[in-house]
């Protein structure tokens, strides 16, 4: 007698006539394994039952299921096509509960499905795409090294194209959104991109704040960038921006050395105007000085 294995539990289980007798075979499967030796289940045998439960709306053994399938995602994966059956058995799904389930994919390392699933949503009429959405597509395809959605490397300005999409989609571009993409940018080191976006942001009718001028100052002065930084430090304090404590603390390091009586005196009015030196700041600069 060949061994019970997870190609014959699919077949038990589409011969089930609902999905309550399917779930007895499924969590018990006959085999003849040792005691002890856990069932190996095929991600086909995992679509079968948690769709069946997904139609019958029994939420309770359906998340059950579904919880032990993402756990074994190691060596299974889900398909996009059961968590949208999964989505759709609670009701006309809404973007928080895409924008869960992309982030879901994303930290699966499935950026792909992720981004067949926002193309999937934005042929939707009847769903209004969030800046969430994209915040957690950005964020996962930076983190994996892909420029947006574009691939095509000739474009230096994808994040551009990125703007536009999510402006057709009728998402309105927040200051999240271009936060976001500003991280991206300066963890890739694309200085003249993340500049670019920070002059566009007034021109679509987002103010930069101080999150979005800390983030471009820090990068630069963890990249050795002072010079720019430094110019960045001029606008921030115009605008009545401290940068954080570590960012002013690297950037006197960086460029005390290199700085004559008056620039350092330039730098340090500007520092104190907004309190961006902690006491020890203090004490580090009359020691470099």
């Amino acid at each position: 007698m060949s061994k019970f294995s997870s190609h014959h539990l699919a077949a038990a289980l589409r011969r089930e006539p609902g999905p309550v007798a399917a779930l007895r075979p499924f969590i018990t499967p006959p085999t003849d394994a040792a005691p002890g030796t856990p069932f190996r289940y095929s991600i086909r045998c995992y679509d079968i039952i948690i769709s069946m439960l997904a139609v019958a709306r029994l939420f309770p053994a359906m998340e059950s299921i579904l919880s032990c399938l993402l756990k074994a995602a190691s060596h299974i994966r889900p398909r996009e096509q059961l968590l949208c059956c999964v989505i759709s058995s609670y009701g006309h799904p809404n973007a928080y509960m895409y924008t869960s389930l992309m982030k879901g994919l994303c930290e699966k390392g499935d950026v792909d499905a992720a981004v067949r699933l926002k193309e999937k949503i934005t042929g939707d009429a009847d769903i209004v795409l969030d800046s969430a959405i994209y915040a957690t597509l950005v964020r996962a395809l930076f983190r994996v090294g892909r420029k947006c959605f574009y691939e095509d490397g000739r474009d230096p300005c994808a994040v551009f194209a990125l703007l536009e999409d999510m402006k057709k989609s009728g998402c309105k571009v927040d200051v999240v959104s271009y936060n976001t993409l500003l991280v991206g940018l300066c963890k890739l080191g694309r200085w003249q991109d993340a500049s670019e976006l920070l002059e566009d942001m007034p021109m679509r009718g987002c103010s930069p704040d101080v999150v979005t001028y800390r983030i471009f100052f820090d990068a630069m002065c963890s990249d050795g960038a002072f010079q720019e930084a430094d110019q960045v430090l001029d606008e921030m304090v115009f605008k009545g921006f401290a940068p954080s404590k570590d960012g002013a603390r690297i950037f006197v390091q960086g460029i005390v050395r290199k700085a004559n009586a008056s620039s350092l005196e330039s730098m340090l009015c500007r520092l104190v105007n907004v309190n961006a030196l902690e006491s020890s700041g203090w004490r580090e600069l009359l020691y470099l000085c």
